[in-house]
């Protein structure tokens, strides 16, 4: 039945490894056994009547004598147990009713009984667990429990037996028949249940299985974090949430898929197979938008590198359906909640670009599992964004083992970075790109030992990804709204500018691999409100009266249509409804962030990829992509003076100092950004705060009075000079932090 076989003709249609992960050890006996079977369908017609002749007898007069048999046995039985229900007192010395009660199952019946745990798994150590049993009797009806039936409850944790609390019947006459059942668990395990009526267990629920999991915190000194441990000793798929004093954390809700040790073998075994089409059956509920009124038979195929959706016409033509990128951005939503299938697990996969797909299966947490040990392997071993940023690093230095990084000198003009940058790499290979850029700012004095290559690194990310330079724009008015392409750029923009992107940022991706002083932070940030008030107002409010349609209106500048884009074939007959507005609200963000721009983003990535091999990028979702490129854009006063180092200890440094610390208490966050433009030559800090940043910040007493701070960024170094009081040392401060972030000077 769990393989849907349901006459002798499935037989033929059951996959292998679908017999194998369902039968496990008697599989041979399957095997061995379908080996037997006729192949032909002469054959198979014979086999159901020897079949039907071996259960019924052969005779000239079949149907009559069975019928007849049938009539006679009836009467014969009907007669005897009357005379003696009249007759008898009971059917055995050993009975507990009578043989009337018997005739008329006016009596109570182990078997008709059942359990009702009204709990969900898991619970907490320390939790009231609550479960009633319902009893009747064997005509139905139901049965009212009391203290002589023998009622045992029997609940355990290992060898150690659990105190429970047993209210009978209660004051309500409706629930006569009704046992309340509650105990209480001090330790973290598998609770074994057993409801017993003397020796008979009740109904077909002979033991029941209370799961409490074990949660446990750990510090991570090193790394400053918290580590969760969740143990289950049931296999299963989960649902967790993590809050503190009420409030859900970030990132705090999740699920869990544990495995026994069965369905656990079965996945370390695909993993370390080198089948490349690893499948197991599923049915699929629906895909693109659209719920299917039938389950569609499926399979899904599991390899390092992707899961395809297939189905097979006429049984044996594949066809693909739809695939997934193998990725931290392709996720897995499980809903336990789904009765509607009985003894199928549903769950949902989206990756976030397409629409996302419904299944039910029976190996549904094989499949996840699968999936997820494939995607830890490619990824390193570790979903820490730690780990994975270390192993990033260590395959980017791999993969150009064989190019040196040598100095390399590059002569640009400040008035025209972008340009006289471009034309300086116009020929560079990939090995050049490799290189130690050495920059040189035609017309100035700086020497380059670090502080000048990443003054150019965060000169010419501006001059790329500034939205008022027209190669990319933002959706909204403010200038951290996200970026994309620009496709109504200028013509003197063309695609190769969006390649040259693609490689200055898998330059500083490249550097930043290199570790220690090389490092660089594309500095640029997303914002999520993206066309928020246009996509809750369609999920908020019923469409079915608005003019609206599967079609992107463009206007320019005045207000006047430029054009009309439509977002599914046909789109501008098909009108959006309630039941669609969410397939349309997917097809638009699919237009603006992807079609429109699709050969922009081509271009950018092919220059990218010289550099950064495409599976290494894809090893990190959207948002530790961003912490990759960006480090993060939070500045702490504690955590500088956490991470600093001091060079001085003058009274009248030391004075300063203290002043120093004053002043950035009240800094804001744009000013925190200047200082350590200023100081280090990038608005950004690496992923790990000021902790990472290489060389450390260091403050430095300057031999001078009253001039204004400066500062060494090949050394991350401030200078700070001695003031006659805290209001000019700030002004000073101030006035060098926010006039003196470009340029180099002999001083």
């Amino acid at each position: 039945m769990q393989m849907d076989v349901l006459s002798l003709e499935d037989v033929y249609w059951v996959e292998d490894n679908e017999a194998r992960s369902t039968l496990g050890k008697d599989l041979p006996r399957w095997i061995q056994a379908r080996q037997t079977l006729p192949t032909s369908k002469d054959d198979l017609e014979s086999l159901k009547a020897d079949l039907w002749s071996s259960v019924v007898k052969n005779s000239q007069h079949q149907d009559a004598w069975t019928w007849g048999g049938m009539l006679v046995v009836s009467v014969s039985v009907a007669g005897l147990v009357t005379l003696a229900a009249m007759t008898q007192p009971a059917l055995a010395p050993e009975a507990k009713h009578s043989l009337l009660q018997y005739v008329t199952g006016k009596y109570l019946l182990p078997s008709n009984c059942r359990v009702h745990f009204e709990w969900e798994e898991p619970q907490l150590v320390g939790e009231t667990m609550t479960f009633t049993v319902k009893f009747y009797q064997r005509n139905g009806q139901p049965y009212p429990i009391c203290d002589k039936d023998n009622l045992i409850i029997d609940v355990s944790e290992g060898t150690r037996r659990v105190a429970t609390l047993i209210d009978l019947g209660g004051t309500d006459p409706l629930a006569a028949n009704t046992a309340v059942v509650k105990f209480t668990v001090r330790h973290a395990g598998l609770y074994r249940i057993a409801v017993l009526i003397g020796s008979c267990h009740i109904g077909c629920t002979e033991e029941g299985q209370a799961v409490v999991c074990n949660i446990q915190l750990e510090y991570d000194q090193p790394n400053q974090r918290i580590r969760l441990k969740v143990g289950f000793p049931k296999g299963g798929c989960y649902h967790a949430t993590v809050s503190l004093a009420g409030l859900q954390l970030h990132n705090g809700d999740f699920d869990i898929i544990v495995l026994d040790s069965s369905v656990a073998r079965m996945v370390h075994n695909n993993v370390a197979s080198k089948d490349p089409d690893i499948c197991y059956a599923a049915k699929l509920l629906g895909m693109q938008g659209e719920r299917f009124s039938k389950p569609k038979k499926v399979f899904c195929f599991i390899s390092p590198k992707q899961l395809t959706i297939k189905e097979y016409l006429l049984k044996f033509i594949p066809k693909r359906l739809v695939t997934f990128r193998l990725c931290p951005s392709t996720k897995f939503h499980f809903d336990n909640s789904n009765n509607e299938y009985e003894g199928y697990d549903s769950f949902s996969i989206d990756d976030g670009c397409q629409p996302p797909v419904e299944l039910i299966s029976h190996y549904r947490d094989v499949i996840a599992a699968t999936f997820t040990l494939f995607l830890l392997k490619n990824i390193g071993g570790s979903e820490t964004f730690a780990d994975k940023q270390d192993f990033f690093y260590h395959e980017v230095r791999k993969h150009h083992q064989k190019h040196y990084h040598e100095k390399l000198t590059i002569k640009v003009q400040r008035d025209k970075l972008l340009e006289s940058s471009m034309k300086a790499t116009k020929s560079f290979s990939i090995s050049d790109w490799c290189r130690n850029f050495e920059i040189t700012f035609q017309g100035e004095q700086g020497v380059d030992w670090g502080g000048v290559r990443r003054e150019w690194f965060e000169l010419i990310c501006a001059a790329l990804f500034d939205p008022g330079n027209g190669l990319f724009a933002s959706f909204g008015e403010s200038q951290q709204a996200l970026v994309h392409p620009n496709n109504k750029r200028s013509q003197n923009l063309k695609w190769k500018h969006y390649e040259f992107a693609g490689r200055i940022v898998g330059k500083c991706l490249y550097e930043s691999a290199l570790g220690g002083s090389y490092r660089q932070l594309y500095f640029e940030q997303d914002d999520p409100d993206l066309y928020l008030s246009k996509v809750k107002y369609i999920l908020e409010n019923d469409v079915e009266e608005m003019e609206l349609f599967f079609v992107e209106e463009e206007y320019d500048r005045d207000g006047q249509l430029t054009k009309v884009a439509e977002l599914i074939p046909g789109g501008s007959k098909v009108r959006v409804t309630n039941d669609t507005k969410l397939r349309y609200l997917d097809a638009l963000a699919q237009h603006r962030l992807a079609s429109s721009i699709r050969n922009e983003v081509d271009s950018f990535l092919r220059g990218l990829n010289e550099l950064i091999p495409d599976n290494l990028l894809g090893i990190f979702d959207e948002n530790e992509l961003e912490l990759l490129l960006c480090g993060t854009g939070e500045y702490s006063v504690a955590d500088l003076r956490a991470h600093h180092v001091v060079n001085g200890s003058s009274p009248e440094f030391l004075r300063v100092l203290d002043w120093f610390w004053t002043a950035i208490s009240n800094f804001t966050q744009e000013e925190m950004a200047r200082l350590l433009q200023f100081t280090t030559g990038c608005s950004q800090l690496p992923p790990g705060g000021f902790q990472q940043l290489s060389p450390r910040f260091q403050i430095t007493a300057a031999p001078t009075f009253a001039n204004l701070p400066t500062a060494h960024t090949c050394f991350n170094q401030l200078c700070l000079p001695d003031y006659e009081c805290y209001d000019h040392f700030e002004r000073a401060l101030l006035l060098a932090i926010s006039e003196g972030t470009e340029g180099f000077g002999m001083i």
